[in-house]
């Protein structure tokens, strides 16, 4: 099994990358949900409204090359609006 001594930004596995994006939406005072995954499995017209606003993320493709694995995400902030006002 790896090993990651020196968790640094340029040194860091994908699992320590999520909880890190974890770890940012448990501390902030304004995000209530984190999770992460294909946006294909997330249905927000059910979600409560106790989980906006939300912080999700949804891994990219990873590029690997010699001693080199990029990882991407798109990171998407998202609150509830009520469209029923008038």
């Amino acid at each position: 099994m790896a090993q990651n001594n020196n968790p640094t930004p340029r040194n860091m596995t994908f699992r320590q990358i999520v909880d890190t994006f974890e770890t940012i939406a448990d501390n902030h005072h304004l995000i209530n949900f984190f999770d992460s995954g294909s946006l294909d499995e997330v249905d927000i017209d059910k979600m409560d409204l106790q989980y906006f606003p939300l912080l999700y993320i949804t891994p990219n493709p990873v590029v690997i090359d010699t001693q080199t694995i990029i990882y991407s995400f798109d990171v998407i902030i998202a609150d509830a609006t009520n469209t029923n006002k008038k």
